[in-house]
Parts: structure tokens; C-alpha cells; sequence
């Protein structure tokens, strides 16, 4: 709980701290400063995050392989940190790739992230 709690707090910070378009387009350029050393450690340990859950979600799929029935039954929780984990490292590889888009694929994670938050823990 509380590792999950800590990693959707940091990305809420770290996108909010995250540039805007008047400061180009992805990836944005890095200026030494503290508050950009901050904002680009809360995102290498945002994705971090995200690339643990995902595997923690492939590793409980492989291992209790339910049931399309059990999963919207038993393991619903499961399946909806798995796909915040898959909508957060979209976000990442559209945020390389120099797309805009990256913003709704991080809202949407935040979105279900603190949802899964809020009502399964």
C-alpha cells in the first residue's frame, strides 16, 4: 500500500511540475536547477514505478492465470494497476517519440492510478 500510495504521489507532483508547450516539445531540454533535478528524479522514479508494476501484474497473471470470468470478478484490482502500469509507460514511450499525446496517456494513468488508490486500498 504504502509503495503505491508513494509512487502515485510522486507523479502527481511530477506531472504537475512537468513543462508546457511554451517550453517546446518532448523531451524538454534539462536546465540545472534544483527544481529541475527534483522533477526529473520524480519522473525516473514514476516510471520506475510503473515498470514494477507491470511486471508485478505479467508475474500474477502468469502465475494465478484466471479466468477472463475471475479477473473481472476476483481480480479487478490487479488488472487496473496493470493497466495504469501500460498507460504510464505509454506516456513514456510517446514522450520520446516527441508527441503531445503523452499528456493524455499520464492523465489517464493518474486518473485510474488514484482511483485504484482511493476505492481498492
Amino acid at each position: 500500500f504504502f509503495v503505491y500510495a508513494a509512487h502515485i504521489l510522486i507523479l502527481t507532483v511530477a506531472a504537475y511540475y512537468r513543462p508546457t508547450k511554451k517550453h517546446g516539445t518532448p523531451p524538454f531540454a534539462f536546465h540545472h536547477t534544483t527544481g529541475e533535478y527534483f522533477r526529473v528524479t520524480g519522473e525516473i522514479l514514476s516510471v520506475l514505478g510503473g515498470v514494477y508494476f507491470f511486471f508485478r501484474g505479467i508475474k500474477y497473471f502468469k502465475q494465478r492465470r484466471p479466468s477472463l470470468k475471475a479477473i473481472f470478478t476476483n481480480s479487478y484490482s490487479e488488472l487496473l494497476f496493470f493497466i495504469h502500469s501500460l498507460l504510464l509507460l505509454g506516456a513514456l514511450v510517446l514522450y520520446f517519440s516527441r508527441q503531445e499525446l503523452y499528456v493524455v496517456f499520464m492523465v489517464f494513468s493518474l486518473a485510474l492510478g488514484w482511483t485504484n488508490l482511493l476505492y481498492y486500498t
